[in-house]
């Protein structure tokens, strides 16, 4: 992945990417950052679903660890809630991905999240939080290009871009994969952020 992404910043494929910091390579992207002078390209891809998190907390909660000490996160994707000791357990594991990524030397210009988990609105909570503490100018849309099997999918989709709009957090005005750019470009007007 650190390959590809480099390759693709020297193709001009892409303008920005993000990075995972509790994944075992993350000092070699951190070097590839470095090297090639993307410190003003570069977000945090805040990771709650894989690997092993980086604050102990966290690891005591059976809906987002195994016993093993890894990650597991079973929040229902429209969690509107969540328990304070949950909430206190995200928004330090996020807090600390966020403190590694800048003691690494990288000031991270956006946030997003593995598996979009970020668009469940309790996490979202934290998230907002972590962004205006760190100054941390955008953190990535809902996907608003793609097509929803349900309306009320499509709603919930509507009130968290809204949200991110009320926080002054947006930066682009698409979320979407190459096919929805593809399907909609010719009425697509603003900037789009493609997966």
């Amino acid at each position: 992945t650190n390959n590809a992404i480099r390759e693709s910043f020297a193709l001009g494929v892409i303008s920005s990417a993000t990075i995972m910091a509790n994944m075992p390579n993350f000092e070699e992207a951190c070097k590839i950052v470095h090297r090639h002078g993307w410190h003003d390209r570069i977000g945090v891809h805040l990771n709650l679903s894989e690997g092993r998190p980086l604050t102990t907390p966290i690891l005591s909660i059976p809906s987002l660890c195994d016993e093993n000490g890894n990650f597991r996160f079973l929040m229902k994707r429209y969690s509107i809630f969540s328990l304070p000791t949950i909430s206190k357990a995200l928004y330090f594991e996020m807090k600390a991905q966020i403190e590694r990524v800048i003691k690494a030397g990288i000031s991270p210009t956006h946030l997003d999240s593995h598996n979009h988990d970020h668009t469940i609105w309790a996490v979202a909570t934290q998230l907002i939080a972590l962004a205006k503490e760190f100054n941390i100018l955008a953190v990535r849309l809902s996907a608003n290009i793609t097509p929803q099997p349900s309306r009320l999918k499509r709603i919930y989709k509507m009130f968290f871009n809204n949200r991110l709009h009320h926080h002054r957090l947006v930066k682009t005005s698409y979320f979407g994969t190459t096919k929805d750019l593809e399907n909609n470009f010719d009425r697509l007007d603003g900037c789009v952020e493609v997966e």
